[in-house]
Parts: C-alpha cells; structure tokens; sequence
C-alpha cells in the first residue's frame, strides 16, 4: 500500500522538476531573442513559438534554414517573454 501513495508524489515531484526546467530554457531563450537580430532572432523566435503552441502568423507556414522572418509575431512572443 506505501508503494502506492508514494509513486503519485514523486511523478507530482518530477513534473515539478520539468516545468523549472522548461522555464529556465524559455528564460534564457527570451533574453537570447531580446539581444538577437536578422536570422538569429527568427530562429529564436521559430524555437520559442513552437514550443509554446503558439499561432502562426500564416497557418500552413514552415521554418526554412537561414530565413531571415519569423513564422510567429513578433507581439505573441514580447507578451510571452515579458512573465519571463
């Protein structure tokens, strides 16, 4: 019976652990696109948007290597990066 009240607190434990995770690499990356430009910075942004589910600026748009736009605007991803 300890086995089962102890498995739910420690899947409770690491998925607090993830979720510190996902937010220090969202921190860092928002203060990379802050300080970016050109192609780096639609990168960036491409990186941070998809990984947040956030709404394409064109729907069926796709990341092409080296563009220089970003498939997100830029607005979704300033209010985003502003709790960060």
């Amino acid at each position: 019976m300890r086995i089962c009240l102890i498995t739910p607190v420690a899947l409770l434990l690491a998925g607090i652990g993830a979720t510190a995770a996902v937010a220090a690499d969202t921190r860092r990356d928002c203060q990379s696109w802050a300080s970016a430009s050109g192609p780096a910075k639609a990168a960036i942004a491409n990186r941070i948007g998809s990984e947040h589910l956030l709404t394409k600026a064109h729907k069926l748009a796709e990341a092409t290597p080296g563009a220089s736009e970003s498939l997100y605007r830029s607005s979704d991803i300033q209010r985003l990066c502003r709790s960060y």
